[in-house]
């Protein structure tokens, strides 16, 4: 009987501390995501995808449809492609932190999607009609930005589960980043 008892408890304690064990992966795993791989991919995003922004504005007010067409095809959509690519190859353990990181690469093959449009658009030759085109692609972005709420959603929700917080540090340029710890326990 005792020798029962004895590994019942002991069968229960293992549990109780693999859980434990387990709940610190998954906070390490988080914090390592946001503060390596989500670093590494909005610093992509910056210099990849955003750096031909002015260009590609500075073309549509000029009415260079063709130039646009071809700036989106040959510059911005291999750029954001690299970021898509980059994110898919993100190897995690834990689902919690997949799920996230799938959500973001919902948002981001979706902001493809819309590039891909805008460059079929625009490269076709055919007049643009841009008050069509603000209308539909102004839907697009608020879909988007509701794709990319998902994901602070989700991230928030990892962050009060697993006793995470943000902390606010400084580059050597002065750019603030947003880094995750984990909070003290008192």
């Amino acid at each position: 009987m005792k020798k029962t008892l004895y590994i019942v408890v002991g069968t229960a304690l293992m549990i109780l501390f693999s859980g434990c064990f387990n709940r610190e992966k998954v906070t390490d795993e988080l914090i390592k995501y946001h503060n390596n791989e989500w670093q590494i991919l909005q610093e992509m995003k910056e210099e990849k995808v955003k750096a031909d922004t002015s260009e590609y504005i500075l073309l549509a007010i000029e009415g260079n449809n063709k130039e646009v067409g071809k700036l989106l095809k040959e510059e911005i959509l291999p750029s954001h492609n690299e970021v898509v690519e980059y994110l898919e190859g993100t190897k995690l353990k834990n689902k919690e932190i997949e799920e996230l990181n799938q959500l973001q690469i919902d948002a981001e093959e979706f902001g493809y999607k819309v590039l891909q449009e805008q460059a079929d658009v625009f490269s076709s030759g055919e007049k643009v009609d841009f008050e069509v085109m603000f209308e539909r692609f102004e839907r697009h972005d608020k879909e988007l930005e509701e794709k990319y709420k998902k994901v602070d959603d989700k991230r928030e929700e990892l962050i009060e589960k697993y006793d995470v917080h943000w902390v606010d540090v400084y580059d050597e340029d002065g750019e603030l980043i947003r880094k995750m710890e984990r909070k003290e326990v008192d």
